[in-house]
């Protein structure tokens, strides 16, 4: 009975996305080009380590974020290329990026997805920026390092949280930009109207937020190893959060493929 009440007044996380369209002058089509190519150049090198494996040995291959962070941060150092002299990474941009990539990676390494295959400039491309140095508004977006990196925006059709954890800036196959943003909600009302498994995704999303913010004490024998605890939980809610905003973007792709699906069936033949 107890455990049933406790269940009921627990609040809900509540999420959605809001899609922008974008329509970058030249200067800002450069600052989101760089980025792009940035993510695409570290994720790149970080594919280079597995690219004499099978698919069998690479799915091996376990990557934590920790580790990547500072072998980015070392390659990076070592590196001539100009973006990597622009100032253009903060270590929470960069996290991003890693957590983005090593997420990719496990979804390879248990057969949810292909391979990840090495990125061109003229492939479809994705940039998250998650928990990280963004202002952001309603009518309003900003990359605080890349002052061009900023756009004007409408007012949402649908009231909005606050909140919004995660953002993704992508090119698509046409050549179009878009920004897409995680928005989340606590209410006390379970009608989330979210499938099983995204209500689930959702609920460990407050376990984990709860586990950061009480210092949940799962790593306890030194302060170092509760900094590394930490870390280790801030990742695991940084990955979830992407990859909750990536379901919902793929129900919504799903949709629209669904609604070219019926109009073509209706269009008149020629």
């Amino acid at each position: 009975m107890e455990t049933r009440i406790i269940d009921k007044e627990r609040p809900c996380l509540h999420v959605h996305y809001r899609a922008i369209h974008l329509h970058p002058d030249a200067a800002q089509k450069m600052a989101i080009e760089r980025y792009f190519g940035l993510v695409r150049v570290i994720g790149n090198y970080l594919l280079a380590k597995t690219k004499n494996h099978s698919e069998e040995q690479a799915r091996g291959k376990l990557f934590t974020v920790r580790d990547l962070e500072e072998d980015v941060l070392q390659y990076m150092q070592q590196s001539e290329l100009p973006l990597f002299k622009e100032d253009l990474i903060t270590p929470e941009i960069l996290r991003g990026i890693v957590v983005a990539w090593v997420s990719e990676w496990e979804d390879f390494r248990h057969h949810r997805t292909k391979r990840p295959s090495f990125k061109q400039h003229q492939d479809v491309q994705k940039f998250y920026i998650i928990d990280t140095a963004v202002s952001y508004t309603e009518n309003n977006f900003k990359l605080t390092p890349c002052p061009e990196f900023q756009f004007s925006l409408r007012s949402s059709r649908f009231p909005l949280s606050n909140k919004a954890p995660v953002h993704l800036v992508k090119r698509t196959e046409d050549g179009e930009y878009w920004l897409f943003t995680l928005h989340e909600a606590l209410k006390h009302s379970p009608d989330t109207y979210q499938d099983e498994v995204l209500a689930s995704m959702c609920a460990k999303v407050i376990d984990l937020e709860n586990e950061v913010k009480y210092g949940k004490r799962r790593y306890l024998s030194t302060s170092g190893s509760r900094r590394s605890g930490n870390v280790y939980v801030e990742c695991q809610l940084l990955t979830l959060r992407k990859v909750i905003l990536d379901r919902l973007l793929r129900v919504r792709d799903q949709r629209i493929l669904n609604q070219q699906a019926i109009e073509q069936l209706h269009r008149p033949a020629a």
